[in-house]
């Protein structure tokens, strides 16, 4: 109003853009078009070209985001002619993707392709890295939502090869996330294990609690899709098997609760196949989640059901663990007297084996119990807030998803929306 009283057009021209922006944002369409409608009228009254053809990309993006995408795409293509005209080839390109991300709403792949290869190209022009990974990225987007699993893929790839040279770990994360999340519609759950390792790996370089919460979410999804087609083919002993890693990783993900349900199912297959030493490991595993947990008593009990069963099946390494094990949940629970007895055990069989690494680690053990450090009863972790995707789909935090607005009164600047545990293992 004020720029108004003072015949400032451009200015209030720029309010109504962004009045529009916040409208929007706020999914409140219908006033959005009308303050884009106002910057548009002002801006051809004052015959602003490049701005012009920005607002008619304010009008695309309303429309798009309203879910009326013949009109958003009619508003966009618009824009881009306009863009085109005036030789700003940045521009053209981010409208191209624009185009592309309606029809690839529409379900209208193969338009969605021939318009992103259009962004693409153009951008390998302008030797543009980051927006040339973005565009791959969006293409494996497009191929995975037609269920093109292998060109999906192959555009990941690009993508993540992009980023990494441009040495962008949050964004080559996502993109870990993005080849896990398509091998997992493809069914190839093996694959989509490695790319969500790799994910994991990149979220605990980074220290970056939310998305190693993620990134467990996203292997705990792939390993009971899995179970359950295992499930159907009647396969028991790989069942069992998804069961323990399901199990390991609510564990770590200190979801204990759930990781006792998978360790209990775990133990109900083995007990079930009479697996001797599936049975062991099982209760080795339980042990280990009431230990992590803090419930020492019920792990102790555990731990030496699953000593007793080594014993039987005369499985000495695996007897000298779990005494280990046995020591060291005594140890955390402040009870040294029995810490020191199951360590000399411990210590005794490693010298009936000749194991000389593994002696060393047994006077470490008993070190580290007359050493007396305090006894807790905290869990070896805090409880990670969980950052489902929306959706149940592939959401990527750190990925910019599209290109925003290009505008000469925002700078000129196009930006993007943008314990340590020394257990033996057995």
């Amino acid at each position: 109003e004020l720029y108004q009283q003072l015949e400032k057009e451009n200015d209030v021209a720029n309010q109504w853009c962004w009045m529009a922006d916040c409208y929007r944002n706020w999914s409140k369409y219908e006033q959005a078009l009308d303050a884009a409608q106002q910057d548009l009228a002002l801006r051809q009254k004052l015959d602003d070209r490049p701005n012009i053809a920005d607002a008619y990309y304010q009008l695309g993006r309303i429309y798009q985001d309203w879910g009326k995408y013949e009109e958003a795409i009619a508003h966009h293509q618009q824009s881009r002619e306009l863009y085109q005209q005036l030789d700003k080839q940045k521009d053209v390109a981010n409208q191209w993707y624009w185009i592309a991300d309606c029809y690839k709403e529409q379900g209208k792949y193969e338009q969605a392709i021939e318009c992103q290869q259009q962004c693409l190209n153009l951008r390998q022009q302008e030797e543009d890295s980051s927006r040339v990974a973005l565009s791959l990225y969006q293409l494996g987007r497009i191929y995975q939502d037609w269920d093109k699993y292998e060109e999906a893929i192959a555009h990941y790839k690009k993508s993540c090869e992009l980023w990494q040279k441009l040495e962008e770990d949050k964004v080559v994360g996502d993109l870990w996330y993005a080849l896990s999340d398509c091998y997992r519609d493809w069914g190839k759950y093996e694959r989509a294990l490695e790319a969500a390792q790799q994910l994991l790996s990149l979220r605990q370089k980074l220290q970056d609690q939310s998305g190693i919460a993620e990134a467990y979410w996203k292997l705990g999804r792939i390993y009971q899709q899995s179970r359950d087609l295992w499930q159907k083919l009647e396969r028991d002993e790989v069942v069992g098997n998804l069961w323990y890693w399901l199990s390991d990783c609510y564990r770590n993900w200190c979801k204990y609760e759930q990781a006792l349900e998978a360790a209990q199912q775990l133990l109900s297959l083995r007990q079930k196949l009479q697996d001797q030493s599936g049975i062991a490991k099982a209760y080795w595993k339980l042990g280990g989640i009431y230990q992590d947990w803090g419930k020492y008593e019920q792990a102790i009990d555990n731990y030496q059901q699953s000593r007793d069963l080594w014993q039987k099946l005369k499985e000495e390494k695996k007897i000298a663990n779990l005494w280990y094990a046995l020591s060291d949940c005594y140890r955390d629970w402040g009870k040294y007297e029995q810490a020191l007895e199951a360590a000399q055990q411990l210590l005794s069989l490693r010298q009936k084996l000749q194991d000389q690494s593994g002696i060393a680690e047994a006077y470490w053990k008993l070190g580290r119990i007359y050493q007396k450090p305090y006894p807790t009863t905290q869990t070896h972790c805090q409880q990670p807030t969980s950052t489902r995707p929306r959706n149940g789909r592939s959401y990527c935090h750190n990925l910019p998803s599209h290109p925003s607005r290009k505008t000469p009164r925002r700078g000129n600047k196009t930006q993007y929306r943008s314990r340590i545990s020394r257990k033996p293992r057995l």
